[in-house]
């Protein structure tokens, strides 16, 4: 019987070794950051890829907190990120995972700030209410966040307007209608439709009498995927409407397209 026990015991032994080596081996190669905190928001450990992410060395970064003053975070908007609303915080704080969320954190290596897509989940003891640790999985997406950038100054900078809307469909699936996302300024010249007074609207709201093929040619764009050129006359302006797909997003861009003479 004793013999018996304890072979049982050497096979859970060898069985949590395995399976502290598999996650061991996840830990520290797979490409997501991983940051573990304590309840008192102290990092405890970090992976080889939270590591290079925030250019900060396990052994400077254990025993960190949000509160401290090394991280200059920063929200979207680039106003000051507080520590009590880092994501790890808020998760230990609400007991709640939280995310995903978006934030710039400092890179002493390159001088500048890196952008992370993040995600925190708190830890509990079994029969206890409140977390024992948070870890958090960041992913860097710095060269994303450059070209969204580029991006919004090009959309407010472009000379050809722009519009990106949202297509509405009823409960059968049927596009009614589309909403306004964003418009650039080229788009506000061409139509004369301002941006605060259409944003958040929907066409048939803001122009009643839009003909309902254009909402049922737009639709059929975004649900089947496709890509199309059309030519339209829109307010005495000949335009090209190019239509491209983006997840649930229609972007209609407008070309004025130069007159020909009869």
């Amino acid at each position: 019987m004793e013999n018996h026990d304890n072979e049982i015991r050497r096979m859970s032994e060898a069985f949590l070794r395995e399976s502290e080596a598999k996650y061991r081996r996840l830990f520290e190669t797979m490409s997501q950051g991983v940051i573990y905190q304590g309840a008192d928001g102290r990092i405890i450990s970090a992976n080889p890829t939270a590591e290079k992410i925030l250019g900060l060395s396990v052994d400077v970064l254990n025993g960190k907190t949000s509160m401290d003053p090394l991280w200059k975070a920063i929200n979207e908007d680039g106003s000051p990120l507080a520590g009590p609303d880092h994501p790890a915080m808020v998760a230990l704080r609400t007991g709640k995972p939280y995310g995903p969320f978006v934030m710039g954190v400092f890179h002493p290596k390159i001088n500048d700030y890196v952008w992370l897509f993040v995600h925190a989940t708190p830890l509990f003891n079994p029969g206890e209410n409140k977390p024992f640790q948070v870890y958090v999985i960041i992913n860097d997406i710095t060269a994303i966040h450059k070209a969204n950038l580029n991006y919004q100054s090009l959309f407010q900078e472009m000379v050809n307007a722009f519009a990106q809307h949202q297509i509405v469909c009823d409960e059968l699936g049927n596009p009614v209608d589309y909403r306004y996302l964003s418009v650039n300024p080229a788009f506000e010249r061409m139509t004369g439709l301002k941006a605060e007074d259409i944003i958040g609207k929907t066409v048939m709201e803001v122009l009643p009498k839009t003909e309902k093929y254009w909402i049922e040619i737009f639709g059929r764009v975004v649900l089947r995927l496709l890509l199309r050129i059309m030519q339209l006359r829109l307010i005495n302006i000949l335009l090209s409407v190019h239509i491209s797909l983006h997840p649930i997003n229609l972007y209609a861009r407008l070309l004025t397209i130069p007159r020909t003479k009869k």
